[in-house]
């Protein structure tokens, strides 16, 4: 068989983000004597991430762009000077769930990495979707997306790099018991609920530390005078992050938005770690977690699961042990990789009247939406015209 050849292609495409870890690790890990690898990226990068990139030997190519207009195309971009379609047998990208640019204008097979709850795409060229969750598969199947042209496939988790922590850079003791998460820095994820549930149950023993996440984590533990609070800055290095896991006796994370997946949560279990989360839009995280963590559908819960966890070893161990054999089987790097070359391989190999299947497939469930959307508007006219006509301003 010739080796397959694959542009990797997405806006932004160097963060530390999940999306972009995914499609860096797939990206980095294909057998380079069956496939033939170019990343095209934009914008910024991690530091941290170029240089793991390049040290797989990865091919690399910035294009430019400066930002997306409002209905999504990028702006300035020199993105077709630099990728030649026909040089490539797939794109490969990851997305939000909705159609983006660049992505309908290849006339090549199309993979898609779907990212959030926010739609499905249904263009003809797209031949397959790639999850992490089941959870976000299903919701995507119910907005017209195919089950049949899809998978979940957990990959791309860093393993324990160090058996180093930070407690003694922190001046944290040996003997305390800790409590926190890593998070971007973003302030749209931020959530009150970890420091207000920790502020109520705080011992003298017991602390709680950050890494990355937004300034208003550290404006919250200022407000709440909460004395055994650390911060650590932000970093994408796999050696940092698995020195802060180590420091860890409990995963207490928080986030506004939820988690379509969570590798925060697949890593602290496979760095052993018993996990707390809470409800939020997307709870697919109460997936990732399996039987490693405690879930709170309150704050009031979330008060009393962290209390629980911080004054009970044995709850911690047990959580732990049985987190970390649910992440060795379901979080693993090579079955992953292995299925997600098994895909390519299918693409590449698809015969013509599976080709024409998959289009009639998208047509039919294109003209079913919209039947749906029309069979709406519709209704909602007559609805409109009949209040019309009860009000008396419709005769």
């Amino acid at each position: 068989m010739n080796k397959v050849s694959i542009a990797f292609v997405k806006f932004g495409g160097m963060t530390a983000g999940g999306a972009d870890r995914w499609l860096q690790y797939v990206a980095a890990e294909l057998p380079k004597n069956r496939f033939d690898v170019t990343y095209f990226y934009s914008g910024s990068a991690a530091p941290e991430r170029l240089a793991w990139m390049r040290e797989r030997d990865v091919r690399l190519v910035r294009v430019a762009e400066k930002g997306r207009s409002p209905t999504g195309e990028w702006v300035e971009t020199d993105l077709f000077e630099h990728l030649d379609e026909s040089r490539f047998d797939i794109i490969q990208t990851a997305i939000a769930g909705p159609c983006e640019w660049p992505y309908p204008l290849f006339t090549k097979p199309v993979v898609q990495r779907i990212a959030l709850d926010m739609g499905a795409d249904l263009t003809s060229n797209v031949c397959h979707a790639f999850f992490m969750s089941h959870w976000l598969r299903r919701r995507w199947s119910l907005k017209g997306g195919s089950r049949l042209f899809s998978s979940v496939i957990p990959f791309g988790f860093a393993d324990k790099a160090t058996d180093a922590d930070l407690r003694h850079e922190l001046g944290i003791p040996q003997h305390a018991v800790v409590a926190g998460f890593h998070q971007r820095e973003d302030d749209d994820t931020f959530s009150p609920i970890p420091l207000a549930a920790f502020t109520k149950v705080a011992k003298e023993n017991t602390w709680f530390i950050l890494m990355g996440g937004s300034r208003r984590y550290q404006e919250q533990a200022a407000l709440l005078g909460i004395d055994h609070f650390r911060h650590v800055p932000h970093s994408a290095d796999p050696i940092r992050i698995s020195a802060f896991l180590n420091t860890l006796d409990v995963f207490a994370q928080g986030r506004r938005d939820g988690e379509t997946f969570g590798y925060v949560f697949a890593e602290a279990l496979l760095h052993q770690k018993p996990c707390l989360g809470h409800a939020a839009e997307c709870n697919a995280h109460r997936e990732t977690m399996g039987p490693g963590g405690l879930w709170a559908n309150s704050r009031e819960a979330y008060t009393r699961h962290l209390e629980r966890l911080l004054s009970d070893p044995a709850l911690r161990r047990r959580l732990a042990d049985a987190g970390y054999a649910h992440a060795l089987h379901t979080f693993d790097n090579q079955r992953g990789l292995a299925a997600i070359i098994k895909v390519y391989e299918d693409i590449y190999a698809m015969p013509q009247w599976k080709r024409r299947l998959l289009r009639a497939s998208r047509a039919i469930r294109v003209f079913l939406r919209d039947i749906r959307v029309y069979t709406g508007i519709a209704l909602l006219f007559r609805v409109r015209r009949k209040i019309l006509h009860l009000t008396g301003r419709l005769y």
